[in-house]
């Protein structure tokens, strides 16, 4: 959430009674058109969707547009940013979407971890794929790693939806939202996979190595798209993805505890028995 607006005690919550990483209020064409394909193909698996959404085709930077897929909305859990995952991006977009999107809404803002769970479509699943592709071993990326369960991430939204509503001096308070999932990499990764007959390695890759590795694979990635433009929309290893995992930065929840009164919903058994009903079929 990178923002939750104030208008009175008693919010209608768009999209919020339980957690989606594809809900959103409004999104540019093209990250509507992907997600829209991806609840299609989710529900095509046999995967429950079970809240009907009202999509609005619109610019986050178009106020008019905002303003009309709003309407009628007591508050707003914004999640329309852009977030950089493949080759080549788009820095001008960026800008227009997570800045000026953004610049004059009254907001409590949740800083979330890497998502995992249900509907995950570009974390856990390309580890599996690239798994597969290597004897179904998986080399352990660094020896500690922060995350949050998605239905965590969407319980915390809510509780600074209600708090905000309760105090309104919250307001520009910035919080890093987390919970129980293990730090350690292994620990963590191992239960998300087991349904696919992955190990993960004990030792981490070398972070030269790591980051040797996801240098020269991005740098060839775009140079190759300048000539077959579909490579700029793979998804990569890229070396800031690298310094980040191997940095050791953990993260935790007592913040979130003392300025919101928030508990993780789901623990760390909970979150794996439900996030393993998705994975299991990937």
């Amino acid at each position: 959430m990178d923002g939750v607006g104030k208008k009175g005690s008693s919010a209608r919550r768009i999209g919020a009674d339980s957690w989606s990483m594809h809900r959103l209020p409004f999104v540019s064409f093209h990250l509507f058109v992907t997600l829209v394909n991806r609840c299609e193909n989710d529900a095509e698996r046999g995967h429950p969707i079970s809240k009907t959404m009202r999509h609005v085709v619109a610019n986050l930077c178009d106020a008019q547009a905002v303003r009309e897929a709003v309407s009628g909305a007591d508050a707003v859990i914004h999640c329309a940013s852009m977030v950089p995952v493949t080759v080549v991006e788009d820095a001008e977009a960026f800008e227009k979407v997570n800045v000026q999107g953004l610049h004059r809404l009254h907001t409590f803002v949740i800083r979330l971890l890497p998502l995992y769970g249900e509907l995950d479509q570009v974390f856990i699943p390309k580890m599996i794929t690239w798994s597969r592709r290597t004897w179904k071993i998986m080399l352990r990326p660094g020896k500690t790693f922060s995350a949050i369960y998605a239905g965590n991430a969407a319980s915390i939204h809510i509780r600074a939806l209600d708090a905000l509503c309760e105090d309104a001096t919250l307001s520009g308070r910035c919080i890093v939202a987390a919970d129980d999932t293990p730090t350690d990499s292994a620990a963590f990764m191992a239960p998300l996979v087991a349904g696919h007959d992955i190990r993960v390695t004990d030792k981490a890759v070398p972070y030269p190595v790591a980051l040797t590795f996801a240098a020269c694979t991005t740098g060839v990635a775009r140079l190759l798209a300048k000539v077959f433009p579909g490579i700029r929309a793979a998804i990569l290893l890229r070396p800031s993805d690298i310094r980040y995992i191997y940095s050791g930065t953990v993260f935790d929840k007592s913040e979130a505890e003392d300025v919101l009164a928030w508990r993780p919903k789901y623990s760390p058994q909970e979150a794996v028995k439900m996030s393993r009903s998705f994975y299991d079929a990937v």
